[in-house]
């Protein structure tokens, strides 16, 4: 029994990717791993699938972070969503596993946050949205898959740049339609660390 609950923690642990303590979402849905949203309440949820002695987490205790999910899978060796020419993992499957590794420019940014649509990362999309304008919550579409991204311009956004503006199209499909966002987004950069602020329509 203690054997069947440890291959059981493993295989919780290695499904579902935890990050730093960034972040105020959740990407739905989550099954019984919805209320971890600390690596710290993680670690004890592992430990109570293992020891049955040991009371299940209560994660109103661990406030101010999320559980980072990926609705679809995506294999490093797939070709990234964003149509850059490289590999997931090369690409920006790099940024999305919050191992410190941040987006250098406002494009790169703009292209991890468009893959991380495309495989549902909300939490992602939330720790790289500028606090000045990010919502409490942000709840994926599942009907909603994206297929090709087009960059049309970019502004500044480099290294050495603190604003940056990227205009690009997004297609996109559902089970009613296909469709596009156009849009003109601005970036700005604080702590070494490129953040999405705003759009508008293009």
């Amino acid at each position: 029994m203690v054997v069947v609950r440890l291959t059981m923690a493993l295989l919780v642990h290695s499904a579902w990717q935890v990050v730093r303590p960034r972040g105020h979402a959740v990407a739905r849905p989550v099954a019984s791993l919805e209320l971890c949203r600390t690596y710290r309440c993680l670690s004890r949820y592992i430990r109570h699938l293992t020891w049955s002695r040991t009371r299940a987490p209560d994660c109103r205790n661990f406030p101010g972070a999320s559980l980072r999910v990926k609705m679809v899978p995506m294999d490093d060796t797939a070709r990234c969503p964003c149509l850059s020419g490289e590999t997931y993992g090369a690409c920006c499957g790099r940024y999305h596993l919050g191992t410190g590794r941040a987006a250098p420019t406002a494009e790169a940014l703009m292209r991890s946050r468009y893959a991380a649509f495309a495989v549902g990362d909300a939490g992602y999309l939330l720790d790289t949205w500028s606090p000045s304008s990010r919502p409490d919550r942000l709840d994926l579409d599942d009907d909603v898959r994206w297929q090709r991204l087009d960059i049309v311009r970019t502004e500044a956004g480099g290294p050495f740049d603190d604003t940056g503006v990227v205009e690009f199209v997004a297609h996109f499909r559902t089970t009613a339609e296909r469709g596009r966002l156009h849009e003109v987004s601005r970036f700005e950069r604080a702590g070494r660390r490129w953040y999405y602020v705003d759009g508008t329509a293009g």
